[in-house]
This record gives structure tokens, sequence and C-alpha cells, in this order.
């Protein structure tokens, strides 16, 4: 990574958070030069920092700095690199079906996989008393959040399933990767939630429940798991393991969730169907 004083490009970061995996992966594997501004992931500083504030008022990661051009959210980030560095590869073609098919994917990632993502850090991390969290042992983890007193958010939780079996028997039938014979802007941005499933939450097996799947995750490990910020947010990953399975799901929702849906799950038909 090239650290030069005269790097105008700044990226924002936190080693925990698969969201930035995406972009990170991007700036090393087309060698673009930039400055790696580095959060702490036990203090989550962008969330205190007044200086980081004033760039970016939600306070997230990850955040591009361009020489005074702002980018958030990392989709916005992906999609700005690309035209800005690469605008005629492979990663975010300029044909438009082709990059229609791009958009659709991260459009539904964000409504689906992503929230569902967002929730289940929510009601992990918000019991604020990790002795007192159920164990999870063999079941798998809709056992334990579906039932007569279960509402929407864990009902949501327990749709990743359903999401990723639509993943593995929709996006990646007709090709090596989600959209095309190339890993594409969609693949860096799903692969650092499907590495945090797959490390993380071991109850729902990616490995022997959705082999496509693990077959594509396969296949991004051998392409990008190689660089630094890719070993550091596995390592991180790995240590988060530990905690979650000493710990597992809390059994009752103590919070008011940041992150609604328009889709939750019926706890009796599995299906999904609208928030009415």
């Amino acid at each position: 990574m090239n650290m030069s004083t005269t790097t105008t490009l700044k990226f924002y970061w936190r080693t925990s958070s698969p969201s930035c995996q995406g972009p990170i992966l991007f700036l090393l594997q087309n060698n673009i030069s930039f400055q790696e501004l580095k959060f702490d992931p036990q203090t989550l500083q962008n969330r205190t920092d007044d200086s980081y504030a004033k760039l970016n008022p939600n306070k997230t990661v990850p955040l591009l700095d361009d020489g005074g051009f702002i980018v958030m959210e990392s989709h916005s980030i992906l999609r700005y690199l690309v035209d800005r560095f690469t605008p005629d590869s492979y990663w975010y073609p300029k044909e438009l079906r082709e990059r229609s098919r791009i958009d659709q994917f991260l459009d539904w990632m964000y409504n689906n996989t992503r929230r569902s993502f967002q929730e289940v850090l929510s009601l992990f991390f918000s019991w604020p008393d990790p002795s007192k969290r159920p164990k999870i042992v063999q079941q798998q983890i809709e056992d334990l959040l579906f039932g007569s007193e279960a509402d929407w958010a864990f009902q949501l939780i327990s749709g990743f399933k359903s999401q990723f079996k639509l993943v593995q028997d929709y996006w990646l039938t007709k090709s090596p990767f989600l959209v095309s014979q190339h890993p594409t802007i969609a693949d860096l941005a799903f692969w650092g939630d499907t590495k945090f499933i797959q490390i993380v939450f071991t109850n729902m097996d990616i490995n022997s429940n959705f082999p496509v799947l693990k077959k594509w995750i396969d296949r991004m490990d051998s392409l990008f798991a190689h660089f630094p910020s890719s070993k550091s947010f596995i390592q991180t990953l790995e240590t988060l393991s530990i905690q979650f399975n000493q710990g597992g799901f809390p059994k009752e929702r103590t919070f008011r969730p940041v992150y609604d849906s328009d889709i939750r799950f019926d706890s009796n038909s599995h299906q999904p169907s609208m928030r009415k």
C-alpha cells in the first residue's frame, strides 16, 4: 500500500466491518494509491470522533475522501472507485444490462442480507451480560428463534437461510461469480458479509447447507484473502466467533432496532410476506 503524503485519496475504515471489505479490496487489487485511516474496532472511535462526524454525520464506516470530495456508503464508494480509476473494466461494466444486473444484486443485498446482518449484530451485542446469553449447542439458529413468542426481529434473522438459498439458487446458477464470469463490485460487496456469517455464526453452517455458495466463497478467498486487510478481518472474526459461541443469542429483545425492513418472515410458514 502506498502511504505517500502526496496521496489525496483517504479511506476511513474499521477492521471488523464487513461493509468496509469491498472498497478496500478494490483499492488493493487495482494498486490504487491511498492513505489508510483505520478506527479501533474495540472503541468504535468513528462514533465519538467529532472531526470524523464533520465528514460523515452518520458516523459510520467506510468513508472515502477524494481530495475533499466525500463519498459515504460502501456500495456508492465501490461505484465511484470504478468510474474514477477503472471505468472500462469488468468490475462495473458500462454495458447497460451487465451494469443493471450488478445494481440489482447490490440493491437486493442492501434490503435483505445486509439488513438481516445488521439486525443480528444489534441483537447479539446489545445483550448487556454475556454470561446470561443462552448457549446454542447443536440446534440451528431458527430452532431457537422461532416460536409463539418470536417477534419480527427474530424472524428477520432466520430469514438469512432463505436469502442465502436465493443467492445459491438464482445468482450463482449460471456463472462462477454473482453476475458474470469475473468478479464484480457485487462480489466484493457480498464477500465481507458472508465471511462474517461463515466464521462467526457457525450454527448456520454455510459450508454444509449451501455448497454452491461455499464454492463461491472459496473462489473469492483464493483471489482476495491474502491481502493484509483480509487477514486482519478474518482474525477479528475468529475472535468474535469465540465470543459468540460462548454466549449465543439473547432470548428476549431488550432494544428497539435501528434498522427496519419492508419484509418479514412468517413464523409458521417461514415464507416472506409484506409488512402491513
